[in-house]
């Protein structure tokens, strides 16, 4: 995993959901490391996979907006259900909360990353990992041809 990109999500996270009341303070930390590393893993598989046009779309501002929401709603889930799962809040409450935290979380990443560096970081990641990724000289070219 990236390291980079999972402090970046761990920061965002932290930052935005630290004074969030329906989070017990003993419970935070543990929200924050499961939910980005869920939210890491989903982002390596959407880069890798037919998502990763939405990633474009999300990061990059495209008009594809139905390509950015399903992505956004990918990594929206990830951290309802690692607050469900931390704080074993009901699902409605741990949908308001991520609900209210997630937008803060997503602008600050967009304005942290773009589509090709962050394609870049966790494609390298996965192929220092060993695992073959069919797309990756296509990625390349896209990043630099």
């Amino acid at each position: 995993m990236d390291e980079n990109v999972l402090n970046f999500v761990k920061q965002y996270i932290g930052d935005a959901i630290a004074n969030y009341p329906k989070i017990p303070a003993s419970k935070l930390n543990e929200v924050v490391e499961d939910a980005s590393i869920r939210m890491v893993e989903s982002l390596k598989t959407a880069v890798t996979t037919d998502k990763k046009d939405g990633i474009e779309a999300l990061l990059n501002g495209s008009d594809d907006l139905m390509m950015a929401n399903e992505v956004r709603k990918m990594l929206e889930s990830d951290l309802v259900i690692s607050i469900e799962e931390v704080t074993k809040l009901d699902a409605r409450e741990a949908t308001k909360v991520a609900s209210s935290v997630f937008p803060v979380v997503l602008k600050r990443f967009c304005e942290a990353f773009d589509a090709e560096s962050l394609t870049y970081l966790l494609v390298r990641e996965y192929k220092k990992n060993g695992v073959l990724v069919g797309s990756f000289t296509c990625i390349l070219g896209g990043m630099f041809g």
